[in-house]
């Protein structure tokens, strides 16, 4: 099996600046990538900024075919994921969000109804009161709620010593993504609201909702379907908050498995596919299906 280690310098001085190591994509790939990293850790270290790159450069590719990149960090050396861990990471991170909202939703959706049930929505519009105001009531509280598990949810996944997207600008387009599916997940609730006949049946419905929404992500995310349906199918299939949130985090992750990052440069170019998936989906679009979401929900709901 081929391992190699390529020495980046800066230009100019020839000072080493980081380092690449590239080897099969696979268990024992990892396991060797992994293993050569911690061993050229204090070597790396001592040679930092002397621009003697060569003194540990080393070469041991085969002719087995060109390896593939399984691990990289920069200089000095922050915490570094093997692909497979953003594998995991974008089918795990959408199914918590979709798993841990759902609470909240089927409360709020209760509320709405609730308020239309006992007449309290008919009392407002007698007293002359906007209709308006009792939707913005309800949804800035479902959003205080929302808002503070997704602020936790993105600090947990760019901060706090662990970050996971931290190249290019991810960690912002992190936040951007779970402010979108909360604006999105609130009119969605509201749209359930409006058509139940009471609180415990908006309740239920918004959680059942928001939970089935999220099984066509589930399915093309899956390794035999992921990359096969193409673009456009698969972004029809997940048009619903809870699955477009997930075509968010598989861009997101597959761009910083390659070692890029998340940025404006390639937010509406299809993300490369590689061990940590092939969803085929730019993140620009996924951004777009959510914030269409929260438009055409919001709209319906008002109606």
């Amino acid at each position: 099996a081929a391992t190699a280690v390529a020495f980046a310098t800066r230009e100019g001085d020839g000072a080493v600046v980081g380092y690449e190591i590239r080897t099969s994509a696979d268990d024992a790939g990892t396991t060797r990538a992994l293993e050569m990293q911690e061993r050229l850790g204090d070597v790396f270290a001592s040679l930092a900024g002397t621009g003697d790159a060569r003194a540990v450069s080393a070469d041991l590719a085969t002719a087995d075919g060109a390896p593939t990149a399984t691990a990289f960090r920069r200089f000095p050396l922050p915490p570094v994921y093997p692909t497979s861990t953003y594998a995991f990471v974008a089918k795990f991170l959408p199914l918590a969000v979709a798993a841990t909202w759902t609470y909240t939703l089927l409360v709020c959706a209760g509320n709405v109804a609730y308020e239309r049930e006992t007449g309290l929505e008919a009392s407002m519009r007698a007293f002359g009161l906007p209709l308006w105001t009792h939707w913005a009531g309800h949804g800035v509280a479902c959003a205080i709620l929302l808002g503070a598990a997704a602020l936790f949810c993105g600090a947990t996944v760019t901060s706090f010593g662990a970050a996971l997207f931290t190249t290019n600008q991810s960690g912002s387009f992190v936040f951007l993504l779970l402010g979108l599916t909360v604006c999105a997940a609130i009119a969605m609730c509201f749209v359930v609201a409006t058509l139940a006949t009471d609180a415990s049946v908006a309740a239920a419905g918004a959680a059942v909702t928001w939970l089935v929404s999220y099984l066509p992500y589930a399915y093309v995310s899956r390794p035999d379907v992921a990359g096969g349906l193409g673009a456009f199918p698969t972004a029809l299939l997940c048009f619903l908050p809870s699955s477009a949130q997930g075509l968010g985090f598989a861009a997101m992750a597959q761009w910083e498995a390659e070692g890029v990052g998340t940025g404006w440069g390639n937010l509406w170019r299809a993300p490369p596919a590689n061990s940590a998936g092939d969803i085929g989906v730019p993140l620009g679009a996924a951004l777009l299906m959510l914030a269409l979401d929260f438009i055409g929900l919001a709209a319906l709901a008002l109606a």
